[in-house]
């Protein structure tokens, strides 16, 4: 599940996992910002949605003429319950960078619940 939110996330396509039911009550967005001292209150932006279409609609929403673009760079690793994604190299300005993704197992399906965003402002 993970990898296809990574896939996804940059071509602004979330909204298409729905009807794969990767979403178990609602989907936690972590959005850091990068600008940000490590003590401003307001370094993190945190939203909850029902489905991954109204993360969609809400990240478009902050658009501005196809600004901020999103990236997803390669997993370092999966495990616990937790993937993270290679954030080595610098970052942009006005970019969205998928950070890691926690997810959860019922049944032994996964599903997606929380998405960390680092926001290169």
């Amino acid at each position: 599940m993970a990898k296809a939110v990574a896939e996804r996330f940059p071509a602004r396509t979330l909204a298409g996992l729905d009807k794969d039911r990767a979403v178990r009550g609602r989907i936690k967005i972590v959005i850091e910002h990068s600008l940000a001292d490590d003590d401003d209150p307001q370094r993190f932006e945190v939203r909850r949605f029902s489905s991954l279409a109204q993360v969609e609609k809400w990240l478009k929403s902050r658009e501005i003429d196809g600004l901020p673009g999103r990236h997803s760079r390669d997993f370092l690793n999966c495990a616990r319950g937790v993937c993270r994604i290679n954030m080595d190299g610098g970052i942009n300005h006005n970019n969205l960078y998928l950070k890691r993704i926690t997810y959860g197992v019922s049944n032994g399906c996964p599903y997606l619940k929380t998405i960390y965003i680092l926001d290169g402002d």
